[in-house]
């Protein structure tokens, strides 16, 4: 019934489900590296305010008593979005 589903759909809307979840070309890949880049460069910085927070807290004051742990949640969500966008970009060019 679900292949019956999806031909319904791909033959009335013109091809349209198709094309929007279908596969795309190996040319659009360069989105997925400029996505890993981004996240490396945004957890290495994440990381950097992370150490800087540690060694010179007074200068890290805010809401928080302990000022390191936003910033090391950042870099960490950072790095794992990083491995996600790596892994996609390998996919791809695969």
């Amino acid at each position: 019934m679900s292949s019956d589903l999806t031909t319904v759909y791909t033959n009335r809307a013109g091809g349209i489900f198709s094309s929007l979840f279908g596969p795309i070309s190996k040319e659009y890949c360069f989105l997925f590296y400029i996505g890993m880049v981004l996240q490396f460069v945004l957890g290495v910085m994440q990381m950097v305010l992370c150490i800087a927070s540690i060694t010179h807290p007074k200068r890290f004051t805010g809401v928080y008593t302990s000022n390191w742990i936003p910033y090391f949640a950042g870099s960490m969500s950072s790095f794992v979005q990083y491995f996600g966008f790596r892994l996609l970009y390998t996919m791809c060019i695969s």
